[in-house]
């Protein structure tokens, strides 16, 4: 049994070749070696067209077969892997020279058209998965990758006894800002939010957007107290943030973890929330962690909301 390595990780078996394979998708990536280390496929290098057998089979966009190599005593094939008259890859493999070539290439040509079918529906796949999950305005996951991605938090923290916090963060004065600048200005100043956001959280931390102007993040190992600290630094980042474009906006964050203010995904949600609530109401631009909100806590880092609008797009 020979088998033939995908660079996008699936490993493909066939009986009819004595040769080893492997495959450069979409022409950037081809890998090396056999199979009997069973470590996988490795990535050795590029593909450039005109350089090398695989870079003749892409710059020809035909099969290429080479003279048989005087230290192996084997042939290289490359074959390209075509959709309509592009080419997304190479198929190459090594073989002792026989008389049945031409029956050889023909299978091969079969085998890396279905497999130039398969890799381009993957892809496709992929790509559709990716957009159902991102959101279009900002580039965050949208609540769909939320909902899963909290769902898999949770079940893990649970399993393992530790701390995960949630942060509620909302926009101050987002329909002022709109009503005044326009929609296109709130656009502005939510994208540079979240980039904000993105820039000044750890690797293991994620943001999404989940409606509005409302964003949320998930902070795996992260007690309310640490969540506290880490909100403060993200409030602080989203108010220094300038964009000419649009104008200076505020943040305010509402702080919730597992298990210390819920046992359960509704809970954490519904905590974080109440905590955001307290925070808007105790003059924006804080942050209010859970046990705060319930006790009823008066603290605050802002003055109060100013009766005037325009003072207030200000904050």
């Amino acid at each position: 049994m020979r088998r033939f390595w995908f660079s996008s990780g699936t490993r493909a078996a066939t009986r009819h070749l004595q040769p080893w394979g492997v495959v450069s998708y979409r022409g950037r990536w081809y890998v090396t070696g056999h199979d009997t280390d069973r470590k996988g496929p490795q990535p050795t290098g590029r593909a450039y067209a005109g350089e090398g057998v695989i870079g003749d089979a892409l710059l020809i966009v035909s099969t290429v077969v080479t003279d048989v190599d005087v230290e192996t005593g084997m042939q290289t094939l490359a074959v390209p892997m075509k959709l309509g008259t592009r080419v997304i890859g190479i198929l190459e493999c090594w073989r002792y020279p026989r008389d049945d070539t031409d029956e050889v290439l023909e299978i091969l040509e079969a085998l890396a058209g279905h497999a130039a079918a398969s890799l381009e529906s993957a892809r496709l796949h992929e790509q559709t998965k990716h957009a159902s999950m991102t959101d279009a305005l900002t580039g965050l996951p949208n609540r769909r990758a939320f909902d899963d991605d909290l769902q898999a938090e949770v079940r893990r923290a649970q399993r393992y006894n530790r701390p995960l916090s949630v942060f509620f963060v909302d926009l101050d004065h987002f329909k002022l800002l709109n009503d005044r600048y326009g929609h296109r200005a709130g656009d502005i100043a939510l994208q540079g939010a979240a980039a904000a956001l993105q820039r000044n959280l750890r690797e293991a931390d994620r943001v999404y957007r989940i409606g509005g102007e409302e964003l949320v993040v998930i902070a795996p190992e992260t007690t309310a107290d640490q969540g506290r600290a880490t909100a403060e630094r993200l409030r602080l980042a989203i108010a220094t943030s300038a964009d000419d474009r649009a104008p200076q906006v505020t943040a305010s964050f509402g702080v919730a973890e597992l298990p210390r203010n819920a046992i359960d995904a509704v809970g954490l949600l519904r905590a974080a929330d109440g905590a955001l609530y307290a925070a808007k109401s105790r003059g924006r631009n804080c942050v209010v962690v859970a046990d705060e909100a319930v006790r009823g806590s008066s603290e605050a880092v802002t003055p109060p909301l100013p009766a005037d609008p325009a003072a207030a797009e200000r904050h």
